[in-house]
């Protein structure tokens, strides 16, 4: 059912999300200093399930109160609101 190299992807695509949220905590400016540090120790030393916690627990919340209205939905809203991202 599985490749030989499926877990060479699953682990590339678990570095991914983890960088992708680690990079995200540092650049958050709802989160204070204290909190990004927080944060930053649990992704670094939780590794895939820290950066899961963090996605759950900030991220989500982050993109859905952000001024672009949150996430698109769809290609056609992205490219006729792209101007106030």
């Amino acid at each position: 059912m599985f490749g030989a190299h499926s877990a060479e992807w699953l682990i590339l695509l678990f570095t991914i999300v983890w960088i992708g949220m680690l990079i995200d905590c540092f650049s958050n400016k709802s989160l204070n200093t204290p909190a990004r540090i927080l944060w930053a120790i649990v992704i670094l030393f939780g590794s895939i399930v820290g950066a899961v916690i963090y996605f759950f627990m900030v991220f989500i919340k982050h993109f859905s109160h952000s001024d672009s209205g949150g996430l698109r939905t769809n290609a056609a809203s992205f490219w006729t609101n792209r101007d106030k991202l």
